[in-house]
């Protein structure tokens, strides 16, 4: 078994057991801290668990693109599981909601970074092992609230415990797929693609958040707060799972977006015309939609991380800082809706309005985007754009690896080793897919420098990517 693998089975089993400890812990500590524990509460724990979170995703993003500073994983992941381990157990008993909310925010969000770029710096699959490692921690959360175990506070830290474990092991293995990193910068190929797959995740968080606070306390309540949100979760993972393990490549969540739009479009239109009627129907479809999109969100992030030499550090605020501001910004709408109910205006749809108008905007948005990027990619030489399957990616940079071979005179080995280097693969990667030793890949890359000119990785990557558009 290779290293990358075995490293990918340590974050699957980490990474499912801390989301599954957090999602009990987070409703147990919930409990504790105010009286409402719906899937979404509107009390001051949760605004000060968003907010905390965004906070700390924008201070991570700026010290990751602004500074030199160094993110220190394995000090970051001990001071956040001890804090959650905390937040659990002793801080709901003596601190205020807003305190709770707090800590639990800012760990929780540290834990969330680390665990990305462990997937994306530790596993030779990205895509894959996040995605598996989701589905456990969905189908641990569901066999956990079926148990009504998530009231069990010592039960969130036994896992916790196993997870820091796994993550600390995962840290310390040698061998991995190391992979170098820039920011994401505005105006390339990978902005072009990452920020409206992440508008789409984010709209859809705020619908989640405008129509459970809008309706919590009041005669829609039922409506959404009747919903079995373990079994929507998982039926939902298995799902975009599925979407994952049987393409050739992470898919893009806007394509995923496409498709439950219309759905989304009746469940909001009909609430008020049925209002109750839908029972927790309509609640269910919302969540297992956004579920299923944030699923295919993360692999679609950690494979544009691999594919395009991202900093994992750097993006990882991104995706969870989007979606934290969401659902802060659906909160705080959520809440205004719920007071205009309280004086006499039509709830139902003030609800409708304010979630139908917002994704139907954005799905606009990302489509005119969409369409203009292919118009501009007509004949513009081999297409490797967000709708190829993963053969017509692997056979352009093949084209592009041979083309490069042909004019600098490459041997076929060069032209191979130039292949993996262009797909983000380290050397040691490298040496392990060609059964050659590392040093020997070394020499290749160092041949493959001298012919071309180039003095550097990312000079030859730029003359790769040259002859690919975007």
């Amino acid at each position: 078994m290779k290293q990358g693998t075995r490293s990918g089975i340590l974050f699957v089993l980490g990474y499912g057991l801390y989301k599954a400890a957090g999602g009990s812990g987070y409703l147990s500590a919930m409990g504790m801290a105010g009286d409402n524990t719906g899937f979404v509460s509107v009390d001051a724990f949760m605004f000060a668990n968003t907010a905390s979170s965004v906070l700390v995703c924008l201070l991570v993003a700026l010290v990751a693109t602004r500074t030199s500073f160094r993110f220190p994983k394995r000090a970051v992941a001990v001071f956040a599981y001890a804090c959650l381990v905390l937040d659990f157990l002793v801080v709901p008993r003596f601190g205020s909601p807003v305190v709770v909310g707090i800590v639990y925010g800012v760990s929780a969000m540290l834990l969330s970074v680390t665990w990305f770029v462990a997937c994306v710096e530790r596993t030779d699959d990205p895509p894959i092992f996040i995605t598996c490692g989701l589905l456990l921690s969905t189908a641990l959360q569901a066999v956990l609230g079926s148990y009504g175990l998530p009231d069990l506070a010592f039960l969130p830290v036994v896992l916790l415990a196993v997870s820091a474990a796994l993550l600390l092991v995962l840290f310390a293995t040698t061998g991995t797929v190391a992979r170098e990193g820039v920011p994401l910068k505005l105006r390339t190929r990978a902005s072009s693609v990452f920020f409206p797959a992440l508008l789409c995740l984010m709209v859809c968080v705020f619908v989640v958040g405008v129509s459970n606070v809008a309706a919590l306390g009041s005669s829609l309540e039922p409506l959404f707060g009747g919903v079995n949100m373990q079994m929507t979760n998982l039926v939902a993972a298995i799902a975009a799972a599925t979407i994952v393990f049987c393409g050739a490549a992470a898919p893009n969540p806007v394509k995923a977006y496409t498709c439950v739009l219309p759905v989304l479009f009746v469940v909001f239109s009909l609430i008020p015309i049925v209002g109750e009627g839908l029972g927790p129907v309509g609640g269910s479809v919302m969540v297992g939609c956004y579920q299923a999109i944030a699923i295919l969100f993360a692999a679609f992030s950690v494979k544009l991380a691999t594919v395009e030499r991202l900093d994992p550090v750097a993006l990882a605020p991104l995706c969870f800082g989007g979606s934290s501001l969401a659902l802060l910004l659906g909160l705080v709408t959520g809440t205004a809706l719920g007071m205009l109910g309280s004086k006499g205006l039509p709830l139902p749809v003030l609800v409708m309005l304010v979630s139908v108008y917002p994704l139907g905007l954005v799905l606009f948005f990302v489509t005119r985007r969409r369409k203009g990027a292919h118009d501009v990619q007509v004949d513009a030489g081999p297409a490797v754009n967000e709708d190829a399957s993963g053969e017509e990616v692997e056979a352009a940079f093949r084209k592009r690896a041979a083309d490069i071979a042909q004019e600098y005179g490459l041997t076929q080995r060069e032209e191979e080793i130039l292949f993996w280097v262009a797909r983000g693969r380290s050397a040691r990667v490298i040496s392990e897919e060609l059964f050659i030793s590392e040093n020997t890949t070394w020499s290749h890359i160092k041949r493959i420098y001298s012919k071309t000119g180039k003095h550097s990785k990312q000079a030859v990557l730029d003359l790769f990517e040259g002859g690919l558009s975007s």
